[in-house]
């Protein structure tokens, strides 16, 4: 009778355990431990399954430009860039913070391989930033290809074009004059736009194999008169 009664106990436990990892499966909780530790259920929440895709994908060095990868290691980038950085395709309202215009130092090396909420979750937390998502319903096609689509077509996987980032007006402007934009096309208030990139990977036979990237960007559409 009493071993019946102990077996009936942690049956009791056992179903009470299933029954609240059931509840958080059907509110989509997170794991707290980490970098997502004390991270809200609905932090950046979408209806959207392509940006919830993409939100929830790990960030690596394909996330930064080349001009970004450069300021990130002379220390020459702030928390707003690293915010729009990491946020890729995805628009975000941030609200005013002094801490948007500081140095973020040492920061990257803490997101990459979290998740893009994750890594945004942990900047934002450890500085005081609050963010929401100002996204499209659905991500934009740019080339025929999602915008927070990545192809690795290249040598070793290598990136053959880029998600669809961030880019910076003035850069535009310059690389306009240069005659160096692949593509371009408006959307509503946003241009999108392209540029080929050479790229040369060494091989470990001490050769090399030389392939294009293209690397994908937006800005605000210019003003028409």
């Amino acid at each position: 009778m009493r071993a019946e009664k102990k077996g009936n106990r942690n049956l009791a436990v056992l179903a009470v355990f299933a029954a609240i990892v059931c509840a958080q499966a059907a509110t989509g909780c997170r794991a707290t431990k980490g970098p997502a530790r004390n991270m809200p259920p609905d932090f950046l929440y979408t209806e959207s399954e392509a940006w919830n895709q993409w939100l929830d994908s790990k960030t690596d060095w394909v996330v930064f430009s080349d001009r970004a990868e450069r300021e990130i290691l002379s220390g020459n980038r702030t928390f707003r860039d690293i915010l729009r950085d990491l946020a890729g395709p995805a628009d975000l309202k941030i609200e005013p913070s002094p801490a948007l215009d500081r140095r973020a130092v040492h920061v990257v090396d803490g997101v990459l391989g979290l998740t893009v909420r994750q890594a945004l979750w942990k900047v934002c937390s450890e500085q005081g930033i609050t963010v929401a998502l100002a996204v499209t319903p659905e991500p934009c096609s740019f080339l025929d290809v999602p915008e927070t689509e990545i192809h690795r077509d290249g040598p070793d996987g290598s990136t053959t074009m880029s998600m669809v980032k961030h880019g910076d007006p003035q850069e535009y402007q310059r690389l306009k004059a240069e005659k160096k934009i692949y593509r371009e096309e408006v959307r509503g208030d946003t241009l999108y736009y392209a540029v080929r990139e050479d790229r040369d990977m060494p091989l470990p036979n001490g050769g090399s194999v030389w392939f294009i990237e293209v690397q994908r960007y937006k800005i605000p559409a210019p003003k028409t008169p």
